[in-house]
């Protein structure tokens, strides 16, 4: 299985600036519609503003990775179809972040500490994929690692941290991440999980991988 895992694919600073990424991803996603409340539903769907990059890379990555999210509580189900192309995967077993807006009386240094004990305290820590144990494959990205403070832009209004009229947030990030090479076309099936004495996420994501575009096909242009 160990085909699948990204080791010495991307070095410690391009999978922080997808992590960054990923936190706009998250954050930029109306709450009725967020994949972390998928306890609440049969099946939530992972499939939004995927095409997200780092500021300043090439157009060329416009179809990189896929980002999946972590689900509140226990035992979620979430479906996501990965469509046409070669879709790396970002997903945390676990992870916190925390920014100044939502902690307006906390200093930075409180906020830092706050984050790193959160992550220092998780366990049953697990990723498996298709029936393969990669847990040992999950890898901690801790906050300094992480680009330290940046900025999140793209806040939706109707956002999961309560904020009002807020278009961006200052804020850090640690956690347990899985980055997978592309998958096989096909079904397959991922579990991660992870828990603090702040929350617990235990998510299976149902995934449909439809593979690389074929032979002599013209990807679309951006108009």
């Amino acid at each position: 299985m160990s085909e699948f895992i990204q080791e010495g694919v991307i070095s410690a600073k391009q999978l922080s600036d997808w992590i960054q990424c990923w936190w706009e991803w998250f954050y930029s996603i109306e709450e009725k519609e967020h994949p972390v409340y998928a306890s609440e539903y049969k099946v939530r769907s992972n499939d939004y503003n995927q095409s997200r990059v780092p500021p300043n890379w090439d157009d060329n990555t416009k179809k990189k990775v896929w980002f999946l999210a972590g689900a509140y509580g226990t035992q979620s189900t979430t479906r996501s179809v990965i469509p046409e192309g070669e879709w790396s995967i970002l997903a945390p077993a676990y992870n916190m972040g925390a920014s100044e807006q939502e902690f307006p009386s906390l200093s930075r240094e409180k906020i830092q500490s706050l984050v790193e004990e959160d992550v220092n305290g998780a366990t049953e820590l697990d990723a498996n994929l298709d029936g393969k144990n990669l847990t040992n494959k999950l890898k901690r990205v801790k906050w300094k690692e992480s680009g330290g403070w940046f900025k999140v832009r793209g806040i939706a209004a109707e956002n999961i941290l309560a904020l009002d009229d807020t278009d961006s947030i200052d804020m850090i990030s640690d956690g347990q991440w899985l980055w997978l090479k592309p998958l096989p076309p096909g079904d397959h099936q991922l579990h991660l999980s992870g828990k603090s004495k702040n929350y617990k996420s235990d998510i299976t994501f149902n995934l449909t991988v439809r593979g690389p575009p074929r032979p002599g096909k013209e990807e679309p242009t951006d108009t």
